[in-house]
C-alpha cells in the first residue's frame, strides 16, 4: 500500500478528492469494508425514517398552523407553545 505521510497536506486532500470524484470513499476501518457498501446497506433504511419524519411533521406542522390560525384557545395555544419552543436554545 503507498503511503502518503510524507506528502504534504494539501496534496494529500488533493488526492483524497480525486479518489471522491471517482467514486472511491475508501476503506471503513470499523466495518473492515469499503465505505460505499457501509452507505449503500444504511442508505434504504435512512430514506424510509427520512420520509416517515416528513410526513409527521408535514401533518403535524400544518395540523397546529390550522389551530394556530383560528384565533380561539386552542389556537392561542398552540401559538403559546410554538413561541415556548422557538425559545429553548438548540
Amino acid at each position: 500500500a503507498r503511503t502518503d505521510a510524507g506528502r504534504p497536506l494539501v496534496a494529500r486532500y488533493a488526492r483524497y478528492l480525486a479518489a471522491v470524484a471517482r467514486g472511491d470513499l475508501g476503506w471503513s476501518f470499523a466495518e473492515r469494508r469499503p465505505v460505499r457498501e457501509v452507505i449503500a446497506d444504511a442508505l434504504p433504511a435512512s430514506l424510509r425514517l427520512g420520509a416517515a419524519a416528513l410526513v409527521v411533521a408535514t401533518v403535524l406542522g400544518v395540523g397546529i398552523g390550522l389551530a394556530g390560525a383560528t384565533g380561539r384557545p386552542p389556537g392561542r395555544a398552540a401559538h403559546a407553545v410554538t413561541l415556548a419552543a422557538y425559545a429553548v436554545p438548540p
